[in-house]
């Protein structure tokens, strides 16, 4: 799995929910969905965007565990 293969893995295997992949498809549905919370709001289970440069704005994406991040 590469970062979000792991995400949409992990989340359909857990919530039966389909993401498209990668971070910046990902990124884009919960911002469509007014799914996007602040950082300091964020619980187990949520997912974390890194920001890249150019291209592809989100280039990763981890998924919170107790306020620890499940990196990949």
């Amino acid at each position: 799995f590469d970062c979000g293969g792991f995400v949409i893995y992990t989340y359909f295997q857990a919530l039966e929910i389909v993401l498209p992949h990668g971070p910046m498809l990902i990124y884009n549905k919960a911002k469509r969905e007014n799914k996007l919370i602040p950082f300091a709001e964020r619980k187990p289970g949520d997912l974390l965007f890194y920001k890249g440069t150019g291209k592809f704005r989100y280039r990763h994406i981890v998924i919170i565990k107790n306020n620890n991040i499940i990196c990949f």
